[in-house]
């Protein structure tokens, strides 16, 4: 039979959980609020320099930005986890994304390079390797916390993959990233090269600018990727938070429903308790 001590201990321990799952509810909701500012500030940036790319002349520099599709044979991803778990399904469902584009776009013969970021990525290393896919992991885990802080990392980082796509004309790059919209969460999937003109950002095309091909493409068109990649890093950011509130609301409720139905149990047997001993105090006293 359940006695009182258990059930107190197990209501405190209850007690306890509903606090810190409060608690962690509270700290992602000022981070979100702190990321969507920062989304916001960099959104404009990044709209700023899609236009700066698409007033340039392509022309010159086809070879380097736009290239053939149909001869694209090798393809980078740069997929996008989280440093911390207890955000419900997003990093598999990321994985899972990438599963289906794989199948989808028949893209099993291809040579595969991978960047894989967020701490947690190193738990989804074994199914990669599952996959029985031509793989090359390029960097397995970088934590994102360390790249939003650290301009360097992220500029290292940047060089990499500005480094392995001109070393291969016949490659493509794509990020997978969770992106919080509509109070939904969806995974995003961007091509980052090679890039198509953005026409609803053109403005115009007449400018005069000297033929430095050198400064176009590794000036510009690295700050280019580098606002890419940072975007992305913020929605993702933004998108557990965001998970993490909504899991952490629903595990606050659960413990509050738990808690309310174990003190009803105790003041239930507190009561029976009492009015045993009220019985046996009475037929006590019928006794003398």
């Amino acid at each position: 039979m359940i006695n009182k001590k258990y059930l107190k201990n197990k209501k405190n321990i209850i007690k306890y959980s509903y606090k810190v799952t409060k608690s962690m509810e509270m700290i992602s909701i000022l981070k979100l609020k702190n990321l969507e500012n920062k989304l916001l500030i960099n959104n404009f940036y990044n709209k700023f320099f899609i236009k700066l790319l698409n007033n340039i002349n392509f022309n010159q520099y086809n070879n380097f930005y736009i290239r053939n599709n149909t001869n694209l044979n090798k393809i980078l991803f740069i997929l996008i986890f989280t440093d911390q778990g207890l955000c419900g399904n997003l990093n598999s469902n990321l994985f899972n994304k990438f599963v289906f584009f794989i199948k989808k776009n028949k893209l099993i013969n291809k040579k595969i390079y991978l960047i894989l970021l967020g701490k947690t990525s190193s738990f989804y290393i074994k199914n990669f390797i599952k996959l029985n896919l031509d793989l090359v992991f390029i960097k397995k885990k970088l934590f994102i916390n360390n790249l939003l802080k650290n301009n360097n990392i992220l500029y290292k980082l940047v060089k990499k993959v500005f480094k392995i796509y001109n070393l291969n004309l016949d490659m493509k790059i794509y990020i997978f990233f969770n992106l919080f919209k509509n109070n939904n969460i969806i995974i995003k999937i961007y091509k980052l090269l090679p890039i198509k003109n953005f026409d609803e950002y053109i403005i115009n095309k007449n400018y005069i600018y000297n033929n430095n091909s050198y400064l176009i493409n590794n000036k510009i068109f690295l700050k280019y990727i580098d606002s890419v990649v940072y975007n992305s890093l913020l929605n993702n950011l933004v998108s557990e938070n965001f998970s993490r509130i909504l899991v952490m609301k629903n595990a606050s409720k659960n413990s509050e429903n738990l808690y309310n139905k174990l003190n009803l149990m105790y003041n239930k047997l507190r009561q029976f308790n009492i009015t045993n001993e009220l019985i046996e105090l009475v037929s006590s006293l019928n006794t003398l």
